[in-house]
């Protein structure tokens, strides 16, 4: 069951523009070991195929990485890392 931790992380991170599935990938990863995107689905009840997506979506926004080798295992990139990777890209966009 999620904590309150993980149910503000999920708001504020689909205030963010996060949908709801990537906001459930990864506030289920934040602090957490990394895990195989089959193990995440079936941590937040969500169809493997959609996770995938959504995993390889939060991929192209910097939150999340993928350790390539024999188990592609997935983690979450810091909060911090995180909000300052979205504060540059809108700076960039807003300077474009």
């Amino acid at each position: 069951m999620a904590t309150t931790n993980d149910d503000s992380l999920r708001k504020a991170l689909h205030g963010l523009g996060f949908s709801e599935i990537e906001a459930l990938v990864y506030a289920f990863l934040v602090g957490k070991e990394p895990a195989t995107g089959y193990r995440i689905s079936h941590g937040i009840g969500k169809p493997t195929a959609n996770t995938y997506k959504a995993i390889a979506s939060l991929v192209q926004q910097g939150a999340v990485q993928v350790d390539e080798g024999g188990t592609r295992f997935i983690r979450a990139i810091e909060l911090d890392e995180l909000l300052a990777g979205l504060e540059r890209r809108a700076r960039e966009h807003r300077e474009a």
